[in-house]
């Protein structure tokens, strides 16, 4: 997913919430559009105490009379991504997608 939230023409398109964990020292930071047509509509970003992205959120959505796409995107570092679209045409049935990756750790290649 393209989204460039920190273009000037976007500086008021966004809410930008900061939650500091103490316990944690992690800081998760939340953009959610303030109702214009905004991609993505909310950006939910999750740092650990070393400054490293541990989880990702992200929820775009396009709806009009004609044609509605929504797209979901979670990844947690070192364990998974998932990606889930729906599109939906006037008249046409809607079209679910959704992937889902997992990484683990590489193993010794056998000979």
């Amino acid at each position: 997913m393209d989204a460039d939230i920190s273009r000037p023409s976007l500086a008021d398109a966004y809410t930008v919430d900061t939650i500091p964990n103490h316990f944690t020292r992690d800081t998760t930071f939340i953009h959610r559009s303030r109702g214009k047509q905004t991609w993505p509509a909310q950006l939910i970003v999750e740092i650990d105490s070393s400054s490293r992205i541990r989880t990702v959120q992200v929820s775009s959505h396009t709806v009009n009379p004609v044609y509605e796409y929504r797209q979901e995107i979670v990844y947690e570092r070192d364990r998974m991504l998932t990606i889930s679209s729906l599109q939906k045409i006037i008249f046409m049935k809607a079209e679910n997608m959704e992937t889902t990756v997992y990484f683990r750790p590489l193993t010794a290649q056998q000979p």
